[in-house]
């Protein structure tokens, strides 16, 4: 806790702005290209709000057209996110009520509803069971395959050491190691 994992996410999706420095994501610097880059990113973070008086449906809807999806496209997006986060059971259900897990998921849909090139996640596995929580690994093996780029943040080693490519290790806002797996594991990580 505090070692700067949220604030970094931040800075990366544009939602902060860096105070020194730079933040560059596909090429292109935060600062001066937000506008360019943020269509191509989707952020989870590690808490938001749902509206609650929606459905499921409605809700990844809106953020479809949020994202500028064209209306005859917005269906088979808001399909599409649902089956990949698991939570197509509850298509047509109001999001009052959910269980930590089912906010989980269903904010996992809204981040992969207009198929983002990289996907910027902040806790993603906090309140999923452990079923939940393979599932959540396959489905990122699965989005990896498919080119996307993710960047996950977790207290949870263990959730991601069968699919990090890479690892930054943070404390007290600094990074202390990044580098590959077996670089971490060749230093006695």
């Amino acid at each position: 806790n505090g070692a700067g994992k949220t604030t970094t996410m931040k800075l990366i999706v544009g939602e902060t702005l860096p105070v020194d420095g730079s933040v560059t994501v596909l090429g292109h610097d935060m600062r001066a290209d937000a506008s360019a880059i943020r269509p191509l990113l989707g952020y989870m973070p590690d808490s938001a709000g749902l509206y609650e008086e929606l459905t499921l449906e409605e809700y990844l809807g809106f953020f479809a057209a949020m994202h500028g999806l064209p209306a005859n496209k917005r269906p088979l997006a808001v399909g599409t996110a649902m089956e990949l986060a698991g939570v197509t059971g509850f298509a047509r259900r109001r999001l009052e009520g959910l269980s930590k897990g089912e906010r989980q998921r269903v904010l996992l849909a809204r981040t992969l509803i207009h198929d983002p090139e990289v996907l910027v996640l902040d806790e993603p596995a906090d309140g999923l069971d452990p079923t939940a929580r393979v599932e959540l690994r396959e489905l990122l093996l699965l989005l990896h395959e498919r080119g996307r780029t993710i960047l996950v943040s977790s207290h949870v080693l263990s959730d991601l050491e069968m699919i990090a490519t890479h690892v930054v290790l943070m404390s007290e806002g600094r990074v202390v190691f990044s580098g590959t797996r077996q670089r971490l594991a060749e230093r006695g990580g």
